[in-house]
């Protein structure tokens, strides 16, 4: 690794505050190695995910995998684990909130932070411990989770701990505490919680963080497939939130996310995750209800699509025969090749008679012109066909086609009467 990517990587690891994780795919440079112990002497829990592919590299140095070792014994964690397609390298999590990688024979580290939509798609890796590697009877073994690692605020959630081999175990923000056990807490805002185990002079040090949010809400967009495009584009609401109107036999997507979820129920599709789209067909009118469930809190978001007859919006008003077209053609030929062959076809090539000439026919030619523009005039077929009188025979067919049906107004009334 240059001496570059390593002041960067030393930089990123210096300034982590509650929590660093590394994932491996290779040997770590002693300089980094010495980064992460500085970082345990300041009691920054830290945790090391190694592939199968660094380990056997590791184990057949002795060096290095002494070096890695000695991490364990100023407190960091060590776990097998392969992080299968991962495109770097190797990858640090500082704090709960940036990722930090290499891939192979690039020059810079990449950053994610979480408000990336990149970020969760590695994040994810380091929410699992596996067995630690290589551990000992007599080594300190720590448990230490959150019932939920996100919670309303203002609301209760639980810790569980469960740590062997400690002679003395302490949690921040609630003190020493026995070698196993929970407790109820109530957060205002994001937490992380440290837990230090010591036992005979070597100390391990584990944290966990718990969000908070103020409420939760269900986004969600409806597309339809345009035959144009082929592809799906945004359906806008009507005036009226929620409520889309289509043309029937149109394929429609619905797509919703709803962050933070524990359960999705699209009705009448069946349940999905918080994030997802479903395909259907527009072959009528339906309402479908989204409904999200997180920590015992419901929200429902309901969604009327009314699907329209095609006649009524595929209905030609206006149709442009071919024949019209063609009566309505002008052809100019030019003057200049005609010019050309009358010159070559007169016997006598005076100047004068020449321009004179052709003075003549471009008057001739001019008139002929203007009076085929004028006929050409949409005066008369606008009058016909204008924008106003094709909206109101338009409505005029909405209207036709509806009044068969009977009006809210009457229908109300009707219900109203019956329960009088």
């Amino acid at each position: 690794m240059s001496s570059l990517k390593l002041v960067s990587a030393k930089r990123f690891l210096s300034e982590s505050r509650s929590n660093i994780c590394v994932y491996l795919e290779d040997i770590l440079e002693n300089d980094l190695l010495d980064e992460l112990t500085r970082c345990l002497r300041r009691e920054i829990p830290c945790e090391v995910f190694v592939s199968s592919k660094a380990l056997k590299i590791i184990e057949n140095n002795a060096f290095a995998l002494i070096n890695l070792l000695k991490l364990r014994k100023f407190g960091a964690f060590i776990y097998q684990k392969n992080f299968e397609d991962c495109p770097y390298d190797i990858l640090f999590f500082r704090d709960f909130n940036t990722l930090f990688g290499l891939k192979n024979n690039e020059s810079e580290w990449e950053t994610m932070h979480r408000s990336e939509p990149k970020f969760t798609d590695y994040d994810f890796f380091f929410r699992v411990s596996p067995p630690e590697y290589r551990i000992e009877k007599d080594d300190l073994l720590v448990e230490f989770h959150s019932e939920s690692a996100l919670v309303f605020e203002r609301t209760a959630t639980k810790i569980y701990w469960d740590i062997t081999n400690a002679s003395s175990i302490y949690i921040d923000g609630i003190g020493e505490v026995e070698s196993s056990g929970q407790k109820t807490i109530t957060l205002l805002n994001d937490t992380v919680l440290k837990l230090k185990a010591v036992n005979q002079g070597t100390a391990k040090f584990k944290a966990i963080k718990i969000g908070t949010i103020s409420d939760f809400k269900i986004d969600y967009e409806v597309q339809f497939m345009n035959p144009a495009s082929k592809e799906f584009v945004k359906l806008h609401e009507s005036d009226f939130g929620g409520v889309f109107g289509i043309a029937s036999g149109y394929d429609i997507k619905l797509i919703w996310n709803v962050p933070h979820a524990d359960q999705v129920l699209v009705k009448p599709f069946g349940f999905y995750d918080n994030k997802g789209s479903y395909i259907f067909n527009s072959s009528g009118s339906i309402e479908i209800n989204i409904e999200a469930k997180f920590r015992g809190k419901i929200h429902n978001k309901k969604i009327l699509i009314y699907a329209f007859p095609v006649p009524v919006f595929e209905r030609k008003f206006i149709e442009i025969q071919d024949r019209f077209v063609l009566s309505r053609k002008i052809e100019l030929n030019d003057i200049r090749r005609r010019m050309y062959n009358d010159l070559r076809n007169r016997e006598s090539h005076s100047f004068r008679s020449v321009m004179e000439s052709l003075n003549l026919k471009t008057i001739s030619l001019r008139s002929q012109l203007l009076e085929k523009l004028k006929d050409h005039g949409f005066d008369s077929f606008y009058e016909k066909h204008s924008i106003p009188k094709l909206s109101k025979q338009r409505k005029a067919t909405l209207l036709n086609y509806f009044k068969e049906r009977p009006k809210v107004k009457d229908t109300i009334n009707s219900i109203k009467n019956y329960y009088d």
